[in-house]
């Protein structure tokens, strides 16, 4: 479980580790090759396959660090505590009192848009129409390929690719247009790493997390 600081600092910045949808599930994005995860034990194994045993990158500096309470700790020391604005509604840290102001605004005085079965309340037209098909059930967006229904147009964009999408894994199901990008990503599940640097003995499961690794070590990529 993320605490509240931890997300004020993996949803800051310029390339943000984690950003939460308009239905408040967490979206956590890998910071080289764009790839979103909605699980953050994937998310991490994803990470490993990338940059070895300490994943994130610190914002400010070139240190790396293993896990986002670590990642968070450090953050903070770049950053003057006193200055952060809490809101004692949600629990969630500002980095401004003009930021603390527009989110009390937003999200806890302003009415918006609220849903007549639940009483949700949504800052969106939207967002609320989304909510609302939650309730009735109602999936108006159909597949032409094999007639299957969708509550929202992304869902059913999201499906329709998949059966351009042969390729399917073993493990979870995911499928994929290469068998290329099958095998890199069946090796999340499996710990595969078959590309080892011959100067550290570090292992990685693509070459181009190696060959980025071994500019660190000061030595060529070997097979």
């Amino acid at each position: 479980m993320l605490s509240c600081i931890d997300l004020f600092f993996l949803v800051s910045g310029p390339r943000p580790f984690v950003t939460v949808d308009a239905m408040g599930y967490r979206n956590y994005h890998c910071d080289t090759c764009d790839t979103t995860m909605r699980d953050n034990h994937i998310f991490f194994a994803h990470m490993r396959n990338h940059h070895g045993p300490k994943p994130l990158k610190c914002n400010t500096c070139p240190q790396r660090f293993p896990s986002f309470h670590t990642w968070t700790v450090h953050m903070m020391s770049h950053k003057d505590q006193r200055n952060f604005h809490f809101c004692h509604t949600c629990k969630k840290f500002f980095s401004s009192k003009i930021s603390l102001i527009g989110h009390r605004v937003s999200t806890h005085d302003s009415i918006g848009h609220v849903c007549h079965i639940c009483g949700f309340k949504c800052k969106t037209k939207a967002g609320l129409k989304h909510h609302v098909l939650l309730h009735n059930e109602q999936k108006p967006h159909v597949c032409k390929q094999c007639g299957k229904a969708f509550r929202d147009q992304m869902r059913l964009r999201g499906h329709e690719r998949e059966h351009n999408q042969r390729f399917v894994c073993k493990f979870c199901g995911k499928r994929f247009g290469r068998n290329a990008n099958l095998t890199v990503h069946e090796r999340i599940h499996t710990g595969e790493k078959p590309y080892e640097c011959k100067a550290c003995g570090n292992s990685f499961a693509q070459m181009n997390s190696l060959i980025s690794h071994s500019r660190t070590c000061g030595r060529r990529p070997m097979k």
